[in-house]
């Protein structure tokens, strides 16, 4: 991958990084509720769309992260 596209997809993957890590933080202190958990996977997912340029898996995983999202306030 050449620098020219690599730039254009690192702030959306620094963004998917660090909401997961921020979710698998609620998820292992804060309760361990399933739909933590769900928006874990689905944005790590997401991320390795981006890193792997797949759109498959980018939106398999942003689906999972926003049902996951959802059901937290559903």
């Amino acid at each position: 991958m050449n620098a020219v596209s690599r730039s254009k997809t690192t702030p959306i993957l620094v963004l998917l990084a660090v909401l997961a890590v921020a979710n698998a933080v609620d998820f292992i202190f804060y309760g361990q509720h399933f739909y933590n958990l769900a928006a874990l996977i689905g944005l790590s997912v997401a991320a390795l769309g981006v890193a792997k340029d797949r759109k498959v898996l980018v939106n398999c995983g942003a689906l999972v992260a926003i049902a996951a999202i959802a059901a937290k306030y559903i």
